[in-house]
């Protein structure tokens, strides 16, 4: 079915008196869930599997077929190709031999979300306020650095 039908029917309220719009909304998100898993299988983003496991850190987030490396570095994300790499992927890659394939998601994600740009910025996090599943990596990387 067309999505655009189906994103205004899960998203808009025919009749507040009937139970019957209620379903018929989730009915329209439901096959909205479905078609984006199916399109998610053609590709071979990631297995179907691996979206459902409670945690799939241990993946390779930034592998060839990751949705990172499709859309983000692909320029499929409207006009923001970044064909420069990111302090966060070349940290990445001097810490390739040294950190697991989860810490290397969790440094990902520890850089991106404190903005950091530089070796500098990245000692100078003050650890106290780090997520806890953040801080072994930083006192991990930071070691390295200093190596």
């Amino acid at each position: 079915r067309d999505l655009a039908k189906l994103l205004y029917q899960s998203a808009t309220v025919q009749d507040y008196s009937n139970g019957n719009d209620a379903l018929l909304r989730a009915a329209a998100l439901r096959e909205i869930f479905e078609s984006i898993k199916e399109k998610i299988r053609e590709e071979n983003l990631f297995s179907i599997a691996s979206l459902y496991d409670e945690d799939f850190m241990d993946q390779d987030l930034f592998g060839e077929k990751s949705p990172y490396m499709l859309v983000y570095k692909g320029g499929n994300y409207l006009n923001r190709q970044q064909e420069e790499n990111t302090y966060a992927e070349k940290l990445l890659k001097r810490m390739d031999n040294v950190l697991t394939q989860r810490e290397k998601n969790y440094l990902w994600g520890l850089c991106s979300q404190y903005f950091v740009g530089n070796d500098e910025e990245f000692k100078g996090l003050v650890n106290e306020g780090l997520a806890p599943e953040y801080l072994p990596i930083w006192e991990k990387v930071v070691k390295e650095m200093e190596v």
